[in-house]
């Protein structure tokens, strides 16, 4: 593993240990963010859950609407409920 994919996973671990709030890992193709997310798994392990979101440019409400709905949760159809 490269040195910085290395200190993005040592982020990502010490944020989510820590419950930092929303991390993103955001960057051009072919940089290493699948391999990123697939260690950030392994690192973690079963009792965490993280959600991979791989489209670009959703509004807000979708994206939230997307994590809900990989996370196995449904999204209520009150508006109050998104925000």
């Amino acid at each position: 593993m490269a040195d910085s994919l290395r200190e993005t996973l040592s982020s990502l671990v010490y944020g989510i240990q820590w419950r930092k709030g929303f991390l993103l890992v955001c960057g051009e193709k072919g940089i290493g963010k699948s391999s990123l997310a697939h260690y950030l798994a392994k690192e973690l392990g079963p009792r965490t859950e993280a959600v991979v979101i791989d489209q670009t440019g959703l509004p807000i409400k979708q994206l939230l609407k997307e994590i809900l709905l990989k996370l196995g949760l449904s999204p209520s159809t009150k508006k109050r409920a998104l925000w």
